[in-house]
């Protein structure tokens, strides 16, 4: 059962508040990127299918996984970590169990057109201090940088700034 879509501002909302989001500086924050988990939306859209290979290319050794509710992701020879529907608690938040899968990493590129509740608030509840996104509408909230165009070319900037830092 899905809430009412009326009702999923305020629960992105209160999501959002339960976090603990860490300080970040720039462009400190670029080593983060080393180890870089891709969230793979439910429901992409063109631009995130054409940027899916540009991304993965991009990140070359620093992409370390996927994390999806589905298994057809564009992602080969990714590590995937899949999220079962069980994943998702009563209103749509995930479980903190599937939020811990990410502990791991220290950077997240969240491939959803619109923030996606299940998916999108995970790398905020893992504690991942470098959140990457594309719905300007949750910056600052869920993502510490917007990266709007081609992600692709956006991630090798921000690569190659890494390098000169």
């Amino acid at each position: 059962m899905n809430p009412p879509n009326w009702l999923i501002p305020l629960f992105e909302r209160f999501a959002l508040m339960s976090a603990n989001m860490p300080r970040l500086e720039f462009p400190g924050a670029l080593k983060l990127l080393n180890k870089t988990v891709v969230l793979w939306p439910s429901a992409p859209d063109e631009a995130t299918q054409e940027m899916a290979a540009e991304v993965f290319e991009a990140l070359g050794d620093c992409f370390k996984a996927v994390v999806s509710y589905s298994e057809d992701v564009p992602f080969e020879n990714a590590k995937l970590i899949r999220l079962s529907e069980d994943a998702k608690g009563l209103i749509g938040y995930p479980k903190r169990p599937a939020a811990e899968k990410l502990n791991y990493f220290s950077a997240s590129i969240d491939l959803s057109p619109r923030f996606e509740l299940p998916l999108s608030i995970m790398p905020v509840w893992a504690g991942i201090p470098l959140r990457l996104g594309r719905d300007s509408s949750h910056a600052g909230d869920a993502y510490n940088l917007i990266l709007p165009g081609k992600m692709g070319a956006e991630i090798r900037a921000l690569l190659a700034a890494n390098e000169r830092v």
